[in-house]
């Protein structure tokens, strides 16, 4: 397993212009870093799969580097995963500049001639196409042109390279019952054709990387797994803060201070680097407000700061356009749809030119500016996550008895995970907030809470146990919070937004008895995020490890050291009962 910090690639992308003292300086590399930064940039790979996996422990890599990145010439397919803004689509890009530029190749990558990338949101299903459609329908017009990329791809395949980027937001899935071996000129359907392609049944020798979300990963059929699973780990605290002063200019360091001073949790969001984006637009917007301490409030506040350019002159034309927008997000989510297309606004009554006018702007040397939509004949949210929050807004206002089914039917798909989280804000909001109208607040709040925590108390799966806990602090409701009497993140490799929900939950839990950090993938950085939120008066029942960082506590009192840090130094907790640990 390897784990990688973005921010070893933002600190290459601007080279000696990424330092707080030249930060606020360099307003003419702004516009080429922004539009790199949220095109998107944390992750934990629920297990390791059944092919050969790269035991890399700890081993921070740079992005900068492609060679260091994959070294190992037997390895054809790779994984890369990562939640929703954290720089899967941001590096795929890089790796595909890197693998064609001279000057960076180096060792495997020199014979690279070809590399094509392949957005699989942009991919229908179809029953029965050919392999060389599948590939380049998108790049070429005519049948014969594709054969003729085709055929060229499969007599250099060790000379090419194939970059798929977005496998969770393929329209299609993998339908394991219908699955089958094909060859390499047979038609079949676009998941079959796909399916062959990882399981390198066709194109074996063509190397391969995938990016996605990391349940997707997850659920690929075993022939079809990769053999070397890439984390995306967030930005460090001080990456974070010199990136965000170089996005606002002037302003950017007086308002990452009120950060750390008056709302230490919205650290948890800026380790995401579109996160971190979208934190500067409404500081910078807004520098005398508080700033957001939810993901929920940040999106809120993004929806709600929508300038209005050429059609749309009013509070009330943007609130019916945002409307109508939220129902077309849930239908397109129901749908598998993140491409829309005229006929789709037309559906909820809107215009492509009133979709084009929203937009929001980025405060700072020259006001960056970015659309909520973009296209010009097909359309699609400038970020996957904003479908995902207009659809959870969308359904956290739906009648009671609709809103219960909601619940019952998503809890347990893996798709629904980000809205599940955007409701969970939504509806335990304290504040009022004119983008939400949610009647029956409290028997919702009800009904989420019943949904949760046996969800918790249930599950066996990982992933499911680290989205409940996602689910608590999202809510930032008391009661919740105060119901963990354990919190198991064991057999996860931990993001760095999910370190800081787990030291959140463990500072202001109430009666915490177990924290079991078995078979984490955790590093010093990660450990460091999870203690600095604990205080000292929080005690612990036990704690468990079995990671290369083993942290024992024996009956006899002996306590093992972390890297050297003893772990009641570390973590700054009250151990009630040591116990032996393997």
């Amino acid at each position: 397993m390897l784990k990688i910090d973005v921010g070893d690639y933002y600190k290459g992308h601007i080279g000696t212009e990424y330092s707080d003292d030249n930060a606020r300086n360099n307003a003419s590399r702004q516009e080429d870093f922004y539009n790199q930064f949220t095109k998107e940039v944390g992750f934990q790979p629920q297990q390791q799969n059944d092919n050969k996996v790269i035991d890399a422990d700890h081993f921070m890599a740079s992005i900068w580097n492609l060679q260091d990145l994959v070294p190992d010439d037997e390895i054809g397919f790779t994984a890369i995963v990562a939640s929703a803004g954290s720089g899967k689509t941001t590096l795929t890009r890089r790796i595909a500049l890197q693998a064609l530029s001279q000057e960076r190749k180096k060792d495997n990558y020199k014979q690279m001639e070809m590399v094509h990338y392949v957005e699989l949101k942009d991919i229908e299903e179809e029953k029965s196409i050919k392999p060389s459609h599948f590939l380049f329908s998108g790049l070429y017009q005519s049948e014969a042109e594709e054969d003729q990329a085709y055929e060229w791809l499969l007599g250099h395949q060790t000379r090419s390279i194939l970059i798929f980027d977005g496998l969770d937001q393929a329209t299609w899935d993998f339908d394991r019952r219908r699955l089958r071996k094909i060859k390499k000129y047979e038609r079949a359907s676009t998941s079959t054709i796909m399916y062959n392609i990882l399981a390198r049944n066709i194109l074996r020798h063509v190397k391969i990387f995938i990016a996605s979300r990391e349940y997707k990963i997850s659920e690929l059929p075993a022939l079809a797994r990769p053999q070397i699973i890439i984390a995306l780990n967030g930005l460090t605290s001080e990456d974070a803060r010199i990136l965000f002063i170089f996005l606002l200019g002037k302003n950017g360091k007086e308002l990452w201070e009120k950060i750390e001073t008056m709302s230490p949790r919205l650290l948890q969001l800026v380790s995401v680097p579109v996160f971190l984006i979208l934190t500067a637009i409404v500081m910078g917007r807004d520098p005398c407000r508080d700033p957001p301490t939810t993901i929920t409030e940040l999106y809120s506040r993004i929806i709600s700061n929508l300038q209005s350019v050429e059609n749309i002159r009013n509070r009330k034309q943007i609130a019916a356009v945002i409307n109508k927008l939220k129902a077309m997000a849930y239908q397109g989510m129901e749908e598998g749809k993140l491409i829309f297309y005229d006929a789709d606004l037309a559906k909820v009554g809107l215009s492509a030119e009133e979709v084009k006018d929203l937009m929001t702007k980025v405060p700072g040397n020259n006001l960056l500016s970015r659309h909520l939509m973009e296209g010009t004949f097909k359309f699609f949210f400038c970020h996957q996550s904003i479908q995902e929050f207009l659809a959870a807004s969308f359904a956290s206002e739906m009648e009671y008895y609709e809103f219960t089914r909601f619940d019952v039917r998503y809890q347990r798909d893996n798709r629904w995970s980000v809205v599940r989280r955007f409701v969970t804000g939504i509806v335990f909001s304290k504040s009022k907030n004119d983008l939400h109208e949610v009647a029956d607040q409290t028997k919702k709040q009800q009904v989420l809470s019943r949904s949760i925590l046996p969800q918790l108390e249930k599950t066996t799966d990982s992933f499911t146990r680290m989205e409940c806990y996602t689910l608590i602090y999202e809510s930032q409701n008391r009661n919740l919070m105060k119901s963990l009497s354990v919190i198991d993140v064991s057999a996860l490799s931990l993001s760095r937004d999910q370190a800081h929900v787990v030291g959140s939950l463990i500072a202001r839990s109430g009666r915490l008895e177990a924290l079991n950090l078995g078979k984490c993938n955790i590093d010093d950085n990660d450990l460091h995020v999870i203690a600095k939120h604990v205080s000292s008066h929080i005690q612990v029942l036990k704690v468990t490890t079995t990671t290369n960082h083993d942290i024992e506590l024996t009956k006899r009192g002996c306590v093992m050291n972390i890297r050297g840090k003893g772990i009641l130094g570390h973590f700054n907790l009250k151990v009630r009962e040591k116990v032996q640990l393997c």
